[in-house]
């Protein structure tokens, strides 16, 4: 799923030759949890890497420890990784039956569906073509795996979602709206739990209203004093911030993922769903596209910190990351 409010994007088309024979496993920990470092979109939260990259390298202890960054999404670059979303602009990437892949032949696992180009604004995995899937719960038009297989894969390490949006321009230009639901289905395709990514409450209906998907804007300053983001989609570089502040480029190219996003709640429910013999199902839905690409996954090797005690002067920290000026909802 970039930043999933306020996601990074550029619109440079993913080529064959971004693959290597020298695919590595995305490992990454995730800056600790609180108020400067991680937004709550619903039963979401999402953290900015660049933020994460800019205030761990300023030795900022809110975002310590946080590494390494970049984190690396061409093609080539997570080809072992559990892909769902992937660019149409170079070699599909199949989640099974490839020698470099994350699952063996036979793992109740869809492969990645493929995202639009520019010429196609929108992109709904309900609508789009189906990537395959034979296994007994496997539904049209979302993504599933099994929850079993998925935690063989994380071998112990947190679920976290990897996105990297590639949009076209800058400010207010690159704007792209997302929503997105994860659902735990058993094998007969009937849902046991839900969590959704949105500016909505609980787990709505799966047609979404304009006004629950989360806006993703490219580039904006951030205060480290408050905590709050200005500047938001005018931003264009260091320069456009007040001493000391960082400015945040959530657009770094094909090449970087620009956000991760993860659920403690669905993280702490995993192995007890799993010997229930469920599966894990994703829904998403963007609309503002302009160049394509996108790419989503899930990291082998990521950890989210933990909520850590924030000083004192610190406690009402404002929005940090993303959001037009809007204040920072806390971690639930």
């Amino acid at each position: 799923m970039k930043s999933f409010s306020y996601f990074k994007l550029i619109g440079v088309p993913l080529m064959a030759c971004a693959f290597s024979a020298g695919v590595q496993a995305t490992v990454l920990q995730l800056a600790p949890i609180n108020s400067f470092t991680t937004t709550t979109y619903n039963g979401f939260q999402i953290q900015s890497l660049d933020l994460n990259d800019k205030c761990s390298s300023a030795l900022d202890p809110r975002c310590i420890p946080s590494g390494p960054y970049p984190v690396q999404s061409s093609p080539g670059q997570i080809n072992d990784q559990a892909v769902i979303l992937t660019g149409n602009n170079g070699n599909p990437m199949d989640n099974i039956g490839n020698p470099s892949g994350p699952f063996p032949t036979g793992t109740a696992v869809d492969n990645p569906f493929i995202t639009p180009d520019g010429s196609i604004t929108s992109f709904a995995t309900s609508a789009a073509p189906e990537p395959g899937g034979t296994f007994a719960g496997d539904k049209t038009g979302s993504w599933e795996v099994s929850i079993a297989a998925l935690l063989t894969y994380l071998n112990g390490h947190d679920l976290v979602f990897l996105f990297d949006n590639n949009q076209q321009g800058g400010g207010l230009n690159q704007s792209l709206s997302i929503w997105g639901q994860v659902s735990i289905i058993n094998t007969s395709g009937v849902v046991q739990d839900c969590v959704e990514f949105s500016l909505g409450s609980g787990c709505g209906s799966t047609t979404p209203l304009l006004t629950d998907y989360v806006p993703a804007i490219g580039n904006y300053c951030v205060s480290t004093a408050t905590g709050a983001a200005y500047a938001v989609g005018t931003a264009g570089n260091q320069g456009d911030c007040l001493a000391g502040d960082y400015f945040v480029n959530d657009n770094l190219s094909t090449s970087n993922a620009e956000y991760a996003v993860f659920s403690s709640y669905l993280n702490d429910h995993l192995q007890a769903w799993a010997d229930q013999g469920y599966l894990l199902s994703i829904n998403m839905k963007y609309f503002g596209n302009n160049a394509g690409a996108e790419q989503l996954w899930i990291c082998s090797e990521c950890d989210f910190g933990r909520n850590v005690p924030e000083p004192a002067s610190m406690a009402l920290l404002g929005v940090a990351l993303l959001g037009l000026a809007a204040t920072r909802r806390r971690r639930a």
